[in-house]
């Protein structure tokens, strides 16, 4: 995947990780916003519940969780790599 600032949904299907799955790599390029990762509350909405608003790379561990949704704040870029089985 290449930098982006699109609000993005892994899996795209929306179904949970397994508890196979390999962690990602967040790489955020903050600037004056951040990255929020999201997971849907019991009433089926988007909720925040990490902001990372420091640029570098951060490990994402995913499995056994819900589907995530990325959305970059300001002018906040992000690019996430999976392991390549």
């Amino acid at each position: 995947m290449s930098w982006t600032a699109s609000v993005k949904i892994f899996p795209e299907n929306e179904q949970d990780f397994p508890h196979y799955a390999s962690p990602a790599t967040l790489q955020v390029a903050a600037g004056t916003g951040g990255v929020e990762l999201q997971h849907r509350d019991p009433a089926g909405n988007w909720a925040t519940f990490e902001t990372i608003s420091v640029a570098g790379v951060h490990k994402l561990d995913v499995a056994n969780m819900p589907a995530i949704r990325l959305v970059a704040t300001g002018d906040a870029q992000y690019q996430v790599t999976w392991q390549i089985a």
